[in-house]
């Protein structure tokens, strides 16, 4: 009965994938890229953000760290990790 069940999904396989349905698959697939890439909006956002996360990121965590540093005081050292959370650890003397 196995041998049989295995065949009559691989009729339903091909029968679903003919060249019609992928011909259609590719174009709906073009169409989106094409559509994400030509938008000018989208254009500007990511070299904004690749230009954030080059130039910038760095000098906002450190200034970040700096105004904590001054608002805890110098006995406090402030670590960051890249999961964007702050903790505050107590040096030891």
């Amino acid at each position: 009965m196995k041998f049989f069940e295995k065949i009559k999904q691989r009729m339903k396989i091909r029968r679903l994938i003919n060249s019609d349905n992928a011909i259609d698959a590719g174009v709906d697939i073009m169409l989106i890229i094409f559509d994400v890439l030509s938008s000018p909006i989208l254009i500007v956002v990511r070299v904004l953000r690749y230009a954030f996360n080059k130039f910038i990121r760095g000098y906002v965590i450190r200034g970040i760290k700096w105004i904590l540093n001054k608002i805890l005081g110098n006995n406090a050292k402030m670590t960051y990790n890249m999961d964007t959370s702050i903790k505050r650890h107590a040096k030891r003397e």
